[in-house]
C-alpha cells in the first residue's frame, strides 16, 4: 500500500523502533485504555499520537506527540494498539502500520476487524487492560511472531491499495449501472 512519503517510515527495523503506539488522543479511540496499559507496563515507552483531548493523567512511560508527520511516529513504533472502544466503521491507521511492517493489536469492534483481519491480533474483551498487556507482552517477547504479523499485515494491507480496489469497482459499475443514459 502507498500512501507517498508522509505516511511511510523508510522500513526502519522494528528492534529499532521505540514506542508501542496509538492514534488520536481521545476516549472514544480508547486512549484510557491505552494509559492503563502504560501505567501497568512501566519499563516500555508508550506514544499516544494525533489530534484529541483528553483529562486524562498520563503514566511517565506516555508520551504524546499532538502535532507531527505520520512518517515520524511511523518510524518509532515499535507496535500498533488500536484499543477503540465505539464501532468505528473502518481502521485506517491499523492499515497505514501495517503498510509500514508494523504489527498491530486492535479491539473487535465496528470496522477494524475487516482491517486488521488474521494479520493482526484482535482483543475481544477491548476495555480490559490485562488483556491488551498480554498481548503485548507476548508480541514483545515473541520475536518471530512479531516478524510473521509485520510481514502478513503487509501482505494483507495490498488488498486495499487502489490499484487492487478499482478494477473491482469499475466492474460492479459496468454490471449495475450504464452511466450513457445520463
Amino acid at each position: 500500500m502507498d500512501y507517498g512519503p508522509n505516511y511511510v517510515s523508510g522500513k526502519k527495523p522494528p528492534s529499532l523502533r521505540r514506542y508501542i503506539t496509538m492514534c488520536t488522543f481521545s476516549h472514544y479511540k480508547g486512549v484510557y485504555t491505552f494509559a492503563e496499559i502504560a501505567l501497568h507496563m512501566p519499563q516500555k515507552h508508550f506514544l499516544v499520537v494525533g489530534r484529541g483531548n483528553s483529562d486524562i493523567d498520563l503514566p511517565p512511560n506516555l508520551t504524546c506527540w499532538l502535532d507531527t508527520q505520520p512518517s515520524s511516529f511511523y518510524a518509532a513504533r515499535k507496535i500498533m494498539v488500536a484499543p477503540a472502544i465505539w464501532p468505528e466503521p473502518f481502521g485506517r491507521n491499523p492499515l497505514e502500520a501495517m503498510a509500514n511492517g508494523i504489527p498491530v493489536i486492535a479491539s473487535r469492534i465496528g470496522g477494524l476487524p475487516e482491517a486488521v483481519g488474521s494479520a493482526g491480533v484482535l482483543v475481544g474483551d477491548f476495555r480490559n487492560y490485562k488483556v491488551w498487556v498480554k498481548h503485548l507482552r507476548n508480541l514483545l517477547e515473541n520475536k518471530k511472531l512479531c516478524q510473521y504479523l509485520a510481514q502478513k499485515g503487509y501482505m494483507h494491507c495490498r488488498r486495499f491499495d487502489c490499484e487492487e480496489q478499482f478494477p473491482q469497482f469499475e466492474a460492479i459499475l459496468a454490471r449495475t449501472v450504464d452511466c450513457t443514459s445520463y
